[in-house]
């Protein structure tokens, strides 16, 4: 019976350490899952935290840790979508922010070639053009390209380039004031072949958006070849940019026919007296001489009187072309009035104002206007003045300018006359007579 009891405890004993083993067993294997996970979910936490937002968080689990996992994969998803658009906020800031530079330092199609450079390294985009819509043709006029394949700028082919409204993507976009995506230009009927043949083919694909302010198309661009194709962010992105560049030509295009004349495109008065003023401070400023040169049509009446008006303005705008052509970018001339024109050179004294004055002389000796199968001929007399050695101030500088042009006149016409001191008491004597 004894022995019974001992094999009895013993048994008691064996089942108890095997249950107090199990048990621990079980313990430590549920414990160790709960642990792997606490430390999938810590580790998750500070990829999060450390900006590592691709990978997705998640834990095959229905408890409290699956859960967890769930909620901090949905605010790993909203930092990564917060951040994304911070990004593209900050990189549109930076684009508009150097088109504004662009704005401030160049005009015309320096700007646009900036603008449209600035917009494809942007985009991603391989190559792009801006074409402009001219309001008395109604055609898109090709102004500026940029592509990396072609080693010189837009002339001779690419200058001819045309599209009539509604001709082409380039055309539909100026007549419907929309953008327009094309990521296959091989099977897009849209896309206009050109007589150009090796060119459209080094176009893929595009997106094309109009240049517009309110409901004016101003002109389109177009931007070419992105890698993948473009999307509708891609748009919406470019929009943004396209509507800044047209506002920008808008006020431009208004400036410049403020300053301009309409009849000639040169300087109109008011605006020809500010940059003389200007360059009068600067010549103060630098210790360098400024001229300024006087001319004007010889027997200007006639032209009018004996062939009409629009034979006139002919005349007049055959003198400013060549007048313009004949002089340094940095001289600026200027439609004084009626027939007469004016010329501020920079930088250049008495004789080398002479010159200049012969040399546009010379050219305006040498063209002619066409009328009824007659080449009519033209002639001008011009004067010239040096500020500070002749005058002080712009009143006196005109003043001496226009008494050498009347000394010219008085010569005989058709010649270029330096002032000096003498002419004006001759001009007095004259007067007075």
């Amino acid at each position: 019976m004894l022995s019974v009891i001992r094999s009895l405890q013993q048994l008691l004993y064996f089942v108890a350490a095997a249950a107090a083993l199990l048990a621990l067993i079980f313990a430590y294997g549920l414990s160790r899952r709960f642990v792997d996970k606490i430390i999938y979910l810590v580790l998750a936490a500070r990829k999060v935290e450390h900006g590592e937002l691709d990978e997705q968080i998640e834990l095959e689990s229905e408890d409290e840790f699956g859960t967890l996992a769930r909620n901090l994969d949905s605010m790993r998803q909203e930092i990564k979508l917060t951040l994304t658009q911070k990004e593209g906020m900050i990189a549109k800031l930076t684009v508009r922010d150097q088109i504004n530079r662009a704005i401030i330092r160049q005009s015309g199609n320096e700007l646009l070639k900036q603008v449209l450079t600035i917009i494809l390294e942007a985009i991603g985009a391989q190559k792009g053009s801006i074409m402009m819509l001219e309001p008395q043709s109604l055609m898109l006029v090709l102004k500026v390209v940029y592509d990396p394949e072609q080693d010189h700028e837009p002339v001779n082919v690419l200058e001819h380039i045309t599209f009539s409204i509604g001709e082409g993507i380039a055309g539909q976009v100026a007549a419907t004031g929309e953008a327009m995506i094309c990521n296959d230009t091989r099977s897009d009927k849209r896309f206009k072949t050109y007589r150009f043949q090796e060119m459209d083919q080094r176009i893929w694909n595009m997106v094309c958006l109009p240049l517009k302010v309110d409901d004016t198309v101003l002109g389109v661009i177009s931007l070419d070849n992105k890698i993948g194709g473009f999307n509708e962010s891609d748009l919406a992105f470019v929009q943004d940019m396209a509507n800044q560049v047209a506002i920008a030509i808008q006020n431009a295009e208004l400036y410049e026919r403020s300053i301009s004349d309409g009849l000639t495109g040169l300087f109109v008065r008011r605006y020809f007296e500010d940059l003389l003023d200007q360059e009068l401070r600067r010549s103060d400023r630098t210790q360098m001489p400024v001229s300024l040169m006087m001319f004007d049509i010889d027997h200007f009446k006639r032209f009018n009187d004996t062939y009409g008006h629009q034979v006139g303005d002919w005349v007049i705008q055959k003198v400013a072309k060549v007048a313009k052509d004949s002089v340094r970018d940095v001289d600026m001339v200027a439609r004084y009035g009626g027939e007469e024109f004016a010329i501020i050179m920079p930088d250049t004294g008495l004789d080398a104002a002479w010159q200049v004055g012969e040399r546009i002389r010379q050219a305006v000796a040498d063209s002619f206007v066409f009328h009824e199968g007659h080449k009519l001929k033209i002639t001008i007399s011009l004067g010239c003045a040096e500020y500070p050695s002749q005058a002080s101030s712009k009143q006196s500088l005109i003043q001496n300018a226009d008494t050498a042009l009347y000394a010219s006149k008085h010569k005989g016409r058709n010649c270029t006359t330096r002032y000096q001191p003498e002419l004006a008491a001759y001009e007095e004597e004259v007067s007075g007579s």
